[in-house]
Formats: structure tokens, C-alpha cells, sequence
């Protein structure tokens, strides 16, 4: 998994700085991320949940980057596109993904990135 190693300039973090929380319900757990320079690094400071449907996901998605728990078990020889090759009656989560969303025309949801590089550009002045 790669992850952006410059917290200061991008607002992300090595992932051994990376807070996050881990729950296994009846719904997904979802993360709101919001930026938090108090101690220069990048933490959640609110969450959500959303239901484990696909609108719930996409409502969740247009409105920021979100952090979820999969299995990624079978993806060994996943190379592009959709993988559909989850055995539902084995679920082990054991990978931590952030899900960001695209527009129709594939470009990266930008609101959240430009909200850290503004309180970025705050601290340094």
C-alpha cells in the first residue's frame, strides 16, 4: 500500500502516523477526515457512519475522502479494474484503504486538499 510520506506540504502522513479507528458492524465504518494541525499531522476528527449499501458509500464519498477496512485476500493477482472475486463466506478484514471520489470526467475530489493547503499556508505566514 502506498502511502504520501510529506505531512507538512500535503497534509498526509507516514502511516505509522496515521490515526484512525477500527469497527466491524451492521454498517461500515466510515471516517470523515477533516484536517488537524494542532500537532502537524493529519488525524480524523469526526466520524460517520454510513449504511453498507452503494448510495450510502456514494452519498459519503461526494462529500470527502473516507477510510474503511476491507479483505484483500484474493487480490494478489488483481492487476486493473473491478475485482468481483470476494468469497463472502470467509471475510477476513485485514487491509486499511482510503476511498477517494472521482467526477464524471475522473477528476480527484479536490475540496479536501485545498481546505489543508489553505490551513497550511495559514501556519506558515
Amino acid at each position: 500500500m502506498l502511502w504520501m510520506i510529506d505531512c507538512l506540504i500535503f497534509g498526509f502522513c507516514f502511516q505509522s502516523r496515521y490515526h484512525y479507528r477500527r469497527q466491524i458492524s451492521l454498517y461500515c465504518s466510515l471516517e470523515k477526515l477533516y484536517c488537524d494541525w494542532h500537532n502537524n499531522y493529519f488525524k480524523p476528527s469526526q466520524q460517520i457512519q454510513v449504511l453498507n449499501n452503494l448510495n450510502g458509500l456514494k452519498s459519503a464519498l461526494n462529500f470527502s475522502f473516507l477510510s474503511a477496512l476491507i479483505d484483500a485476500s484474493n487480490w494478489d493477482n488483481h492487476q486493473y479494474g473491478i475485482f468481483s472475486g470476494c468469497d463472502q463466506s470467509h471475510i477476513k478484514l485485514n487491509h486499511d484503504v482510503l476511498a477517494v471520489c472521482y467526477d464524471q470526467q475522473s477528476n480527484r475530489q479536490l475540496q479536501f486538499l485545498n481546505y489543508c493547503q489553505k490551513n497550511l499556508d495559514k501556519l506558515q505566514k
